[in-house]
């Protein structure tokens, strides 16, 4: 499909920051299928694949956001003026960070993507209880430490997650479970030498939802998925979720984002332990797993830029029933089980006509990348390297 050229987004300049898999090719193709004009940016020091794909071939290099968050922002502050954009599109969790907590100074760009006060309030893995308690959306558990000390005596299992969702070398999602006092005092000694707080939650099982969601003052559209499948198992990243639509899901979602006022796309996900919906994260940006959204029907990137933008966008009246599947996630837990039954089951799912795969397994970036990282892994194991 061309480039909507007569849509609310036609000809709008944009500056996409943080472009790299999985995010960054769905959603600067989503925009310049709306018709954007998009200028890509990646952090600097990663690589020359980093960041870039089949539709971000020319990378802008910015400073890292972990490293170097204030001149980052000085990047982008300056960046926004040079080049005349009309918005700046936060698209990693690193440069929504960033583009949120550094009060950015954008001259006449708009910034699509949370403010200071809204990303505190609902992506602060401390603050998004408090939040959730005001407008009566359960949350797990949550104790917020900040020394080792701190962490004595807990109930096991927990989840472990950094205030800022930066991982550590022990927890490199920046959330995991743990299941001793030893293992949570190795997690929270790195969390704390990175200068964030220590969020220690309780364990809670059920099915788990995911909702994504474009919103804008005065209305709003919602889809709900059901995560079936982790990596790492029990508390990582969602790698296979199916459509399914879930009323309660969508509401609880909207009540989070409308307390803030927040105006975008967003995604939030929840647990359901018998029937009540317990919310866990909250992202105010396009998720890693938005190829699902724009399949079934909602644009998340484009149609969130309309909303943060007050441009006019159309809701969907229905949505098809797609199954995402992270394929090399996937692959990675059968092999890590040595599970010949759990590797067929997902060599299954690739030819079905609804399933999404992400990434492309044909796309000549992905496969450039892919084999980048195998020749970095035969290295490291042969002799003398």
């Amino acid at each position: 499909m061309g480039a909507d050229h007569s849509g609310p987004l036609s000809g709008l300049r944009v500056l996409a920051v943080g472009t790299d898999w999985r995010t960054g090719p769905r959603a600067v193709h989503a925009l310049r299928r709306a018709g954007c004009h998009v200028i890509s940016a990646d952090r600097a020091g990663a690589g020359f694949l980093h960041g870039r794909s089949m539709r971000s071939l020319r990378v802008r290099r910015h400073p890292d956001p972990e490293l170097a968050p204030e001149q980052m922002a000085s990047w982008v502050e300056t960046q926004a003026r040079a080049l005349r954009v009309d918005a700046v599109v936060p698209v990693s969790e690193d440069a929504t960070r960033v583009c949120a907590m550094q009060n950015l100074d954008l001259g006449s760009a708009r910034l699509a993507g949370p403010t200071h006060d809204q990303f505190h309030a609902l992506c602060d893995k401390g603050m998004l209880g408090v939040t959730a308690a005001r407008v009566g959306v359960s949350h797990p558990e949550t104790r917020i430490v900040d020394t080792v000390e701190e962490c004595a005596g807990m109930t096991f299992p927990v989840i472990v997650k950094s205030s800022e969702g930066i991982g550590v070398d022990s927890l490199p999602a920046g959330v995991g479970r743990v299941d001793t006092q030893d293992e949570l005092d190795v997690v929270a000694g790195e969390i704390i030498a990175s200068g964030a707080h220590v969020v220690v939650q309780e364990f809670i099982t059920g099915e788990q939802w995911s909702a994504h969601i474009v919103r804008d003052g005065e209305k709003w559209a919602g889809l709900s998925a059901i995560i079936t499948h982790r990596s790492p198992r029990g508390a990582g990243t969602p790698t296979i979720l199916r459509v399914t639509p879930r009323e309660d899901v969508w509401l609880q979602a909207v009540k989070l984002l409308a307390e803030v006022d927040y105006r975008g796309g967003a995604n939030v996900q929840f647990i359901d332990r018998d029937g009540e919906l317990f919310v866990h994260d909250v992202n105010l940006r396009s998720p890693a797993t938005v190829i699902m959204p724009i399949r079934a029907g909602l644009d998340v990137p484009a149609m969130g830029l309309a909303a943060a933008l007050g441009l006019p966008w159309q809701a969907p009246e229905a949505f098809e029933p797609v199954t995402y599947l992270w394929l090399e996630s996937e692959l990675k837990e059968a092999a890590r089980a040595r599970s010949v039954r759990d590797l067929m089951s997902t060599l299954a799912m690739i030819p079905q006509r609804n399933v999404v795969l992400d990434p492309n397994p044909l796309d000549p970036w992905y496969i450039a990348r892919f084999g980048a990282r195998v020749v970095r892994a035969v290295r490291k194991r042969l002799p003398g390297t």
